[in-house]
């Protein structure tokens, strides 16, 4: 009689202890990790160069180039491209541009597009932000008015899309009436699949 009693009171005490627990972790619940946005900035030191401050992915690199021959600046019909590698597994969030344009003229459009190089050179990259090509840099789609002097310019991507191995990330300028300038572009990213 003892010996039951005593295995009553042992399951007893193992059935407390497993409701505890259970009740402890119901109460925990799941965390959730945010994902932590980071940027790098990528200032343009030349026709051809820029030069990072902030923190960009291990290994990441970066290529610059302009079709105008005075740095930071774009006339009509010109470009400048910024293209980034190594973000493997991020997405990217928004772009600060350091901008500015002439007193009373300068319009144009901003791309930013994912993909290998071959799909950046011919078809399948994926667009994640875009505007139209007549826009004015007086208007909402660029700063809302002409300034002379560099100004923060801060478009959020339109598509959220993981950069997958070799996916390479574009930002492009194209000026469409003169004149358009930019300085840096300040990228904001985070990893694509921490929620």
């Amino acid at each position: 009689m003892n010996k039951l009693f005593s295995k009553i009171a042992t399951l007893s005490v193992g059935l407390a202890m497993a409701v505890g627990v259970g009740v402890a972790l119901g109460q925990r619940g799941v965390q959730r990790v945010e994902a932590a946005e980071q940027h790098a900035k990528y200032s343009i030191t030349s026709t051809s160069a820029v030069s990072k401050t902030g923190t960009a992915p291990t290994g990441a690199t970066a290529s610059y180039t302009q079709t105008y021959g005075t740095a930071c600046q774009m006339t009509k019909g010109n470009s400048m491209t910024l293209r980034l590698s190594g973000y493997s597994g991020y997405k990217i969030n928004k772009v600060v541009l350091s901008m500015k344009s002439n007193s009373s003229g300068g319009r144009g459009a901003l791309v930013v597009r994912v993909g290998t190089s071959a799909q950046l050179s011919g078809t399948g990259a994926t667009t994640i932000y875009t505007m139209d090509s007549s826009s004015a840099f007086n208007t909402s789609a660029w700063h809302g008015s002409w300034s002379t002097s560099y100004v923060d310019v801060e478009k959020t991507m339109t598509e959220a899309r993981t950069i997958l191995d070799n996916d390479i990330v574009e930002f492009k300028i194209d000026a469409t009436a003169n004149s358009l300038y930019c300085q840096s572009f300040d990228v904001y990213y985070e990893e694509a699949n921490k929620v």
